[in-house]
């Protein structure tokens, strides 16, 4: 008889902090001379020029780029009862969707006005049942999409600072200095110095935090991707269906 595998060992629940208790720690940084510094500078210049370049100015103040950056790298946390709610979700469309694609092919090969033999109206249109049905079998395909979680956050302090180190690379900050700021983001946050080992110099030496940004920026592109031809093919069947929408009520 094989011993009982002891359960898995969830990570400590983070208390959440808010963007005022989050603004205190990192603030500080902003006059400070050393990496963690230099890179906020460059992030807050940033924002704040291409939002000024479309005008808007507002947006463009200190505090509420700050606030960006909070939301940006805030960690959503879910209750293990939540995660069990969001996983029976999944499945139940998982399962559905393929039943409600079984309905439409049903519906395809009949008639799209059905007689009722006795009571009026005489003949019911399906049309409208089909064109449902086409858009929650969209919308479910769509959710399924983004509720695939190989490509986000998880309680993993460097899984929440990932498009912002990409973002950071694109405007040419070198590694070290964003990973510093990383730091004291994550830090802020309410992560403990032992989760942040990622951030270490080991890790940066190793590219951990470069590879990590790139595989899911990658990854959320695929997602995209997938997102953009399924709304093109859900717009071409709309319009097949549109037009034998008209042609039905042209011959009524």
């Amino acid at each position: 008889m094989s011993p009982k595998k002891s359960p898995k060992k969830q990570p400590p629940e983070l208390t959440s902090v808010d963007f005022k208790t989050w603004k205190t720690k990192v603030v500080p940084y902003l006059r400070s001379p050393g990496p963690e510094g230099q890179a906020l500078h460059r992030w807050l210049e940033k924002h704040a020029a291409d939002l000024t370049s479309v005008g808007n100015t507002d947006g463009a103040q200190r505090d509420l780029l700050l606030e960006r950056l909070y939301h940006m790298t805030s960690p959503r946390r879910v209750s293990e009862g939540e995660r069990k709610k969001h996983e029976a979700v999944t499945a139940s469309l998982t399962t559905l969707l393929p039943k409600i694609k079984s309905a439409l092919e049903a519906l395809d090969v009949c008639s799209r006005v059905v007689p009722i033999y006795g009571f009026p109206p005489q003949t019911i249109a399906l049309t409208k049942l089909s064109r449902n049905l086409e858009e929650a079998a969209f919308y479910i395909e769509r959710a399924r999409l983004f509720l695939d979680h190989s490509y986000q956050r998880s309680e993993d302090a460097m899984s929440h600072c990932l498009y912002f180190i990409g973002e950071m690379r694109s405007y040419k900050v070198p590694e070290p200095k964003v990973v510093a700021l990383c730091q004291v983001i994550m830090r802020a946050h309410g992560f403990a110095d032992d989760e942040l080992v990622k951030f270490s110099i080991n890790s940066q030496r190793d590219g951990t935090p470069r590879k990590a940004s790139r595989k899911m920026i990658a990854k959320f592109g695929k997602v995209l991707n997938s997102v953009f031809e399924l709304h093109g093919a859900y717009r071409d069947k709309y319009l097949e269906n549109e037009t034998v929408v008209l042609m039905e009520q042209k011959n009524k």
